[in-house]
């Protein structure tokens, strides 16, 4: 076998005999990575903003009657206020693995179809500039679904969390702006 770590990783190693020899099953390997880092993270931003709005359920509630409740959700029915208080600590949900089980579908659907049509119609493989990589159609698809868990992680699920990565990279950047115009300015 090429790799070492499809010795470790059963599922490496299921993809090992997928895709032989390829380094598609490394991007495989990382996507999966990527999958569980966003599954992880989604779960803690769920349960922080269940967490959140129990806070402000139990701050509202102090000395304030139903209509301050229902104003404060944007409801227009006692009823709605009760499904929102059954909903309070509901962090994993039938829903939320039914999505997580479409999107593994979907994910792993595609990069196999996409690897059943490299194969059919013999498609090559083909070299960028800026790599010394073969690349396939299969492993652009592994590339932009790694992109969007990627996303998911760093700009969704951190944000929900408290963790505002965009704002603090552009922050970061400004001050390096700054800093070269300083720079270059004496």
């Amino acid at each position: 076998m090429k790799y070492p770590l499809a010795k470790i990783f059963p599922i490496s190693l299921i993809g090992s005999f997928v895709f032989p020899e390829t380094n598609i099953q490394l991007a495989i390997f990382f996507l999966i990575i990527l999958m569980t880092l966003d599954f992880i993270t989604g779960i803690t931003a769920s349960y922080i903003l269940e967490k959140n709005k129990f806070e402000a359920i139990k701050l509202i509630s102090k000395n304030k009657t139903i209509n301050d409740f229902l104003y404060f959700f944007n409801t227009d029915s006692i009823y709605k206020l009760r499904c929102v208080l059954l909903k309070l600590n509901n962090v994993i949900s039938s829903l939320k693995l039914k999505n997580t089980g479409i999107k593994i579908s979907l994910y792993f659907g595609s990069v196999i179809i996409v690897y059943l049509f490299e194969q059919i119609f013999f498609i090559k493989k083909f070299k960028l500039s800026f790599s010394e990589m073969n690349f396939t159609a299969t492993s652009f698809i592994v590339l932009f679904w790694c992109g969007v868990e990627f996303y998911s992680i760093f700009f969704e699920n951190f944000k929900k969390i408290g963790l505002d990565i965009k704002s603090i990279l552009l922050k970061y950047f400004k001050e390096f702006i700054s800093i070269k115009k300083e720079i270059n300015n004496l």
